[in-house]
């Protein structure tokens, strides 16, 4: 049976995720919102794929796992359960 902090770092994690896709799959909704308000004289086809898009988005992100750099992100990753680290105390006194 899995321990307690075993179990809280697996729930750490996925809601991670999911805060992630919940964001991620807002923006791409609101984008497509705005191109199919756009696109309203074109073709019902044209506005159903940018829909479907958003629907492919949303059933597949839980699964994909792989980070993909950003180049215009910071390169380091803050680990954000790490401890922090204490200031060094000032001796001089």
């Amino acid at each position: 049976m899995p321990a307690a902090a075993t179990l809280n770092s697996l729930a750490t994690d996925w809601s991670a995720l999911m805060v992630a896709v919940l964001w991620q799959s807002t923006i791409l909704a609101g984008i497509v919102a705005v191109l199919a308000w756009l696109l309203r004289r074109s073709s019902p086809a044209v506005r159903y794929w940018l829909w479907q898009i958003v629907a492919i988005k949303i059933l597949l992100a839980p699964l994909w796992t792989q980070v993909v750099p950003l180049p215009w992100l910071p390169s380091e990753v803050v680990d954000e359960r790490a401890e922090p680290t204490p200031a060094p105390r000032d001796r001089s006194s």
